[in-house]
């Protein structure tokens, strides 16, 4: 089959010659409650599988890895040091057009100061930062009920929920105006800064916002 003559022998290549690293994709926090190596290489399909297999996702679920097809990928010593995906990225695919300079990843930065922190520069000017707007709410970050919502059990009610919130999401009344915004944002939450109701949403078109 495909993955078999195809997929496999390929990802084994790239292994070997265009060794990447993710380790600065992800949090070093989470990785460290998965028992995994901050040095985390795409190469390590192991070390991989336990991290996406940890991951709760609500559409689908992750079938079993059959070690034996895939053992043309197990145990591969790259021939080159491996490359920060982020850097790939960056230096690989973004164009003349984007005018951003390169920032290292959240994961690479501490959360209480970034000092001494080397970034790079494209030397490349960056356009006017676009026009913020900051609306104060009663949304209570602390709350216990903000903090984490309770997973369902089984990929059927999974889909099922996920379901029920996108159309939820979909249908819910568009704001005509950052006014109308501010004022449905003060009747969204509760006296304890937690939503009325869950299935409350609001819709944001962009046209709402401009001018």
């Amino acid at each position: 089959n495909i993955i078999a003559s195809k997929i496999i022998p390929t990802i084994s290549s790239m292994m070997r010659y265009h060794p990447m690293s993710m380790a600065t994709m992800l949090s070093k926090s989470c990785l460290s409650e998965l028992g995994l190596s901050v040095e985390f290489n795409c190469a390590d399909i192991i070390s991989s599988d336990a991290f996406f297999d940890a991951a709760v996702c609500n559409m689908f679920t992750f079938q079993p890895r059959d070690l034996s097809l895939w053992s043309p990928c197990l145990g591969i010593q790259s021939l080159v040091q491996p490359i920060p995906v982020h850097q790939v990225t960056f230096e690989e695919l973004l164009t003349p057009s984007d005018f951003r300079s390169y920032t290292p990843p959240l994961s690479d930065m501490d959360e209480e100061s970034t000092e001494g922190l080397d970034v790079l520069s494209n030397n490349v000017s960056s356009p006017p930062p676009a026009q913020c707007y900051r609306v104060l709410t009663s949304f209570n970050r602390h709350h216990p009920c903000n903090l984490r919502f309770p997973a369902l059990q089984g990929p059927k009610e999974r889909e099922t929920w996920s379901k029920k919130e996108r159309l939820h999401a979909v249908t819910a009344p568009s704001v005509q105006n950052l006014e109308d915004l501010k004022q449905q944002l003060s009747n969204i939450y509760n006296e304890d800064g937690v939503k009325h109701a869950p299935e409350h949403y609001i819709g944001v078109p962009m046209e709402a916002l401009e001018g």
